[in-house]
């Protein structure tokens, strides 16, 4: 083993370890109070035969899984993983609404008198940051090369050399929602497309609600059929229905989900191997892959972006915050300014450590204009360019002007360094999804303020469990068939978790337990994603030529 390799490794371990006592102090100074240490059951199971000196009994040693099982690439994943998780860890229980109003006081003042531990905690991040920073630029020529396979793989199919010849997927989107939910819609049809060896063909004036969207994106193929070709295309069924499309229909329609094997939530298996290697969430990567690909600008809007930028002095670093609300709050949970800004001052606080002083910028998109005055009142330290979405009602969004202000607001979000946005919200994963094709690992760039990251129309996310859970108090019968956050899954090493989205509570994941039949929470840090391959119709990846 190099002494590079052995320094990586130490330098690991020492994080872990690090982690490790951070939270043995956060959770005996939360301990004072006897209330606020019962809302902290899981940490409590974890924490008090640590202190006490006991050991772990034997079933759990046995299936603990400890450093040695992962090479240096999945420890440093890991270590990135958990540090951010024990961050989440801390804001979830400061804004937690189900606390009572004077164990969130005492949580406040606890935080106060934890001053001196919050700085350690952060030049610990910051170190485990660079760290990891520095091991990814190794990687990033195999990304940067990876990203070009995959667009090029996407683009020769949707752009054959003989129109005529090639077999088509018309996407007939009849829904009525907001664009990003539309987005994701027709991004359901490229997977199938792609998957099934046909070039997908939209018509955008089918979407009423945004006039003017072909004037902002580009179309996904330069091949066109009739419109008369189109409307008598039978519907496409997947060889898993009991009466499939044959494969050599000419031209099939899509309209709403199918059962297919293609959808988000699985990477080609021809991609797979490489960048599991390189990034924390392969999945994402590939739906990020076809979404980037859909919402491709055209040149007059991408010179309306670079416009914005010059005007506004838009530049880096700045931390993208998206907030959504209007008609979204009868979906989701309530989340207030300060809830996002909390993490944006945090990253703020962890860059100057690394960088020095510099301007606090904040790009601030959201569709409620009374947020822009909150914002200047508030946080008058900070530097806030607000998106043109925000400038305007919830009905001028159905306006070509509105349009593109959204537009402009992706590409925008989607640039900056560090972005603070909700899962619930489409335009929110649309943007997670897109960034994951940049030059960095996203993963660890953003904050999720809400539900776990889903995709409509997609496979299920199955978590394989890493280390046995019993927790302290078991829930009845019947409140295991609940989905209210409520009640703990008990978990056996190699258990699978299917995830429900809704459920997340900080670092507290939801589920079913396909072994236990259970529907209940569980730790994120005890689990990994399960990565499903699929074979797409890709010819050469290894030698890197399509």
């Amino acid at each position: 083993m190099s002494a590079k390799r052995i320094c990586l490794k130490s330098l690991v371990r020492f994080g872990l370890l690090g982690i490790l006592a951070l939270i043995v102090v956060f959770v005996y100074f939360t301990g004072i109070s006897a209330r606020l240490w019962n809302c902290h059951l899981q940490a409590r199971e974890r924490v008090i035969p640590f202190l006490k000196g006991a050991k772990l009994d034997q079933e759990n040693q046995q299936e603990n899984t400890t450093i040695s099982n992962f090479n240096d690439d999945d420890l440093l994943i890991r270590l990135m993983q958990n540090s951010k998780m024990l961050e989440e860890l801390f804001f979830y229980h400061l804004k937690n609404p189900k606390i009572e109003l004077e164990e969130r006081d005492l949580f406040k003042q606890l935080g106060l008198q934890l001053q001196q531990t919050i700085r350690v905690a952060r030049m610990l991040y910051s170190d485990i940051e660079k760290l990891y920073s520095n091991a990814f630029r190794e990687k990033q020529q195999e990304l940067e090369k990876l990203n070009a396979l995959a667009f090029s793989f996407i683009s020769n199919s949707q752009n054959p050399s003989n129109c005529s010849s090639a077999k088509k997927l018309f996407c007939n989107v009849k829904h009525h929602c907001g664009l990003g939910c539309m987005m994701h819609h027709y991004s359901l049809c490229l997977f199938i497309a792609l998957g099934t060896n046909r070039v997908m063909i939209w018509d955008l004036n089918q979407v009423t609600e945004y006039p003017g969207l072909q004037d902002a994106i580009k179309s996904p193929s330069h091949c066109q059929s009739s419109k008369e070709e189109l409307a008598s295309a039978p519907e496409w069924r997947s060889p898993q229905e009991t009466e499939p499309t044959p494969s050599d229909a000419p031209i099939v329609k899509v309209t709403g989900y199918k059962n297919s094997v293609f959808a988000p939530n699985t990477v080609p298996s021809q991609f797979l191997p490489r960048i599991e290697l390189v990034l924390a969430d392969p999945l994402t990567w590939w739906t990020g892959q076809v979404m980037n690909y859909l919402f491709r600008l055209k040149e007059s809007m991408s010179k309306e972006v670079e416009d914005f930028k010059t005007k506004t002095g838009f530049g880096h670093p700045i931390v993208g915050i998206h907030v959504r609300r209007t008609d979204k709050i009868k979906e989701a949970n309530y989340q207030d300014l300060n809830s996002y800004m909390e993490y944006a001052i945090n990253w703020y606080d962890q860059y100057v450590i690394r960088h020095g002083n510099v301007r606090r910028k904040i790009y601030l998109a959201s569709d409620d204009p009374a947020i822009m005055e909150e914002a200047k009142s508030k946080y008058t330290n900070y530097q806030f360019i607000f998106g043109e979405s925000a400038c305007s009602d919830v009905y001028s969004r159905f306006t070509k002007n509105g349009l593109f202000g959204i537009v402009k607001d992706i590409f925008l979000l989607r640039g900056c360094d560090y972005v603070v946005l909700t899962m619930s919200s489409n335009i929110g994963r649309m943007i997670q999804e897109m960034r994951q094709t940049s030059l960095q690992d996203a993963t660890f760039h953003f904050a999720n303020l809400d539900y776990s990251y889903h995709a409509n129309g997609g496979r299920d996310i199955v978590h394989e469990v890493l280390l046995y859970h019993n927790p302290l108090v078991h829930c009845d019968r019947k409140a295991r068939r609940h989905t209210d956050g409520s009640c703990e899954l008990t978990m056996k090493v190699g258990d699978r978790i299917t995830n429900y989205p809704m459920m997340k509570r900080g670092t507290m994941l939801g589920g079913f337990n396909q072994r236990t039949n259970q529907v209940g929470m569980y730790p994120a840090f005890k689990v990994k994603t399960i990565l499903v391959p699929e074979s797409y119709p890709i010819s050469m990846v290894e030698n890197d030529v399509f």
